[in-house]
């Protein structure tokens, strides 16, 4: 049978044996040609197969190993990096107060509304624009309340003979007036604190009239409000008032026949004893007086003040066995020359300090409300009402260290003597504050040439903790005449510290807006036609925009709000320092306290100082050097002038 069309498996005729006996017949095939790859052409199964072989198992288990291995040591080398590479340090937690820069405002000089020659009330309303262009957050206004010579007699005591602790003397406005200006006020984010008077009251107050009434305490409450004495055979002690007379009164006029304690404002006859006192000292020792105060506290807590001065702070309590103060110069009637540890800063100061803190933490739950100490001593007293013993005393006590700066000019290694003295003795984590004028201090432009109150106002607003501006500094104010000019109503020179402020150049300095009633109530400053806000606010580099300026870089530069304080070069002429703060920008501050321009190298102190920084702020227009302010400076040879004063700034790194 034939096979057509059938053509027959080579292949497998090929495998098949050749039959026994018969030749094998050769067939010529062509060579297959070998692949480049072991693996190349497998099918899917095939690779399969191939890769379960011991070998492909212990290959990918290795590569595992390797893999996981790499992953974990990164992961570790991570780990161990973030936790002991150095790192930023958080900012502390600060309060409003620790940051804040305020504004001191002897409310009688700031602004007349009404024409009756006094600042009112309505005068800061009016003037809030400026105060806050001044960047500040804080207003604190001097005493506002009735007093009877400030009602009868203007050129008296202007406010501190109080004869109502919970009321507004008509010359200043009234309650409303008051509301008025704290609800603008916290509108702005800002803060206001008032004075507190709790060493003494006006004559006329009726705690003293009625104390003054009767010894007997049965038939009279008020009998121990007020120190009183017997005073039959002369002074019980040798005190003194701060004015050089006893500090006894006995006044004929006295009910009960005793005479009493007042260490401020007294008239005395041809001897020692005085005749009149205008400010009677109260006694604290007494719980009911105590219970007063702190309700007068709590009244003006209600009303939402943010805190407050306590006036006149070291003279609360006096020696209770009445021993006589040491005298230390043969000058028996100058207050300088006696030693008053019996009747200033006893150990009842500090607890009762303690205790009003205390009033302030209830009110605290959502804005902590501060107590501002106002006491001139010694620094181991000052640092004594931050609070003893473990308890919280005041948030701030004034630091009036900065107030020795004046003509002759120190040196820079006095400079840093008189910073230190103060911080060097803060206790644990207290804060520091800075001023260098107030109402009862010599205006700084008055105590340093012209040339040095612009470093000044460097020095204090750059330095760790809150710095207070003193109205009217920031035009460079002088003070008014000498204290034995009659221009002074206050008789006792502080008018001249209290001048009006300095609004323009028009007459009485723009301190009225309404004209033709009566005077400003203190005569106005010569050349006030020249330092007043209209003139300064048009000038660049004016004393009021450095301190525009120097404020609002507190307020948003982190190394200024919580930075430490490092001295850079500092000798007879030179006085710098660096301030700093992980991750932020570092400043320089450089003051030659020299009378005579000079170049200085910056970077041999103790605080580590780059080559070069950038000028960011000098107190003469020209820069430093020939290096404007914008540009970068070297800090190895900076040429400053005398008086001048510059700041410079670089950028954090590692």
């Amino acid at each position: 049978m034939e096979n057509e069309g059938f053509e027959p498996d080579v292949d497998s005729q090929r495998k098949e044996s050749p039959a026994p006996g018969l030749a094998s017949t050769s067939i010529d095939m062509p060579e297959k040609s070998i692949p480049d790859k072991p693996y190349a052409g497998m099918g899917k199964e095939d690779l399969l197969r191939f890769s379960q072989t011991p070998f492909w198992n212990n290959f990918r288990l290795v590569c595992l190993i390797i893999f996981w291995g790499a992953w974990i040591a990164l992961l570790t080398a991570v780990v161990a990096l973030t936790v002991v590479a150095p790192r930023c340090e958080p900012p502390p937690e600060q309060t409003w107060w620790q940051r804040t820069v305020a504004y001191q405002i002897y409310l009688r000089s700031f602004y007349d509304t009404d024409g009756n020659g006094i600042g009112d009330l309505q005068g800061v309303i009016s003037k809030l624009d400026y105060i806050e262009s001044l960047n500040v957050e804080t207003i604190m206004l001097s005493a506002f309340y009735p007093s009877h010579y400030s009602e009868a007699d203007r050129e008296s005591n202007m406010g501190y003979d109080v004869t109502d602790h919970k009321a507004i003397d008509p010359a200043y406005g009234n309650m409303n007036d008051f509301e008025e200006l704290l609800g603008m006020a916290h509108e702005r984010d800002m803060k206001v604190v008032i004075d507190f008077i709790p060493n003494h009251t006006g004559d006329k107050h009726e705690w003293f009239v009625d104390s003054a009434a009767s010894a007997d305490p049965i038939a009279n409450d008020k009998w121990n409000f007020y120190v009183w004495q017997d005073c039959s055979s002369g002074p019980p002690t040798n005190w003194l008032s701060v004015y050089g007379e006893s500090s006894w009164v006995n006044d004929p006029n006295v009910a009960r026949g005793q005479c009493y304690l007042n260490q401020f404002f007294t008239e005395k006859d041809p001897g020692l004893v005085a005749t009149a006192g205008y400010q009677p000292d109260l006694n604290l020792r007494s719980s009911a007086v105590r219970t007063e105060l702190e309700s007068i506290l709590r009244y003006w807590l209600d009303q939402g003040v943010d805190g407050f001065r306590v006036v006149d702070s070291m003279f609360l309590f006096e020696d209770a066995d009445l021993n006589d103060e040491v005298e230390e110069c043969p000058d028996t009637n100058n207050y300088e020359c006696r030693d008053h540890s019996r009747t200033t800063s006893q150990t009842e100061t500090y607890e009762l300090i303690s205790t009003w803190r205390g009033i302030l933490e209830e009110y605290s739950a959502e804005q902590e409300r501060i107590l501002i100490t106002d006491a001139r001593d010694t620094i181991n007293n000052t640092m004594r009402y931050y609070g003893l013993q473990g308890r919280s005393g005041a948030h701030l006590p004034l630091n009036y260290q900065l107030l020795q700066i004046g003509d002759p000019i120190p040196t820079g290694t006095d400079v840093q003597d008189i910073i230190d003295e103060y911080l060097n003795n803060l206790p644990g984590a207290a804060t520091a504050d800075w001023l260098t004028g107030d109402q009862n201090s010599q205006r700084l432009a008055s105590r340093v040439p012209e040339s040095f109150t612009r470093s000044m106002a460097i020095l204090k607003m750059m330095l760790p903790g809150p710095p207070l501006i003193y109205y009217g500094e920031e035009l460079d104010m002088l003070s008014g005449g000498n204290p034995q000019d009659e221009g002074d109503p206050t008789g006792s020179g502080r008018g001249n510290y209290r001048t009006v402020m300095q609004w323009d150049s028009t007459d009485n300095a723009g301190f009225q807006n309404i004209t033709g009633i009566e005077d400003p109530w203190i005569p106005v400053n010569d050349g006030y036609e020249t330092k007043n806000v209209q003139v300064l606010d048009g000038e660049s580099n004016s004393v009021l925009n450095i301190y525009r300026t120097l404020s609002d870089m507190r307020r948003n530069e982190n190394g200024l709000a919580y930075g430490t304080l490092e001295y850079a070069t500092v000798d007879e002429r030179i006085f710098s320092f660096v301030r700093k703060f992980d991750g932020t920008n570092r400043f320089l501050v450089a003051i030659n306290f020299g009378d005579t321009g000079a170049d200085f190298n910056l970077r041999e102190g103790d605080a580590e100082v780059p080559g070069s920084a950038e000028l960011v702020l000098s107190t003469l227009d020209d820069g430093v050097g020939d290096r404007e302010v914008g540009q970068n400076v070297g800090l190895s040879n900076v040429r400053l002038e005398a008086g001048q004063g510059a700041v410079f700034m670089w950028p954090f790194s590692r």
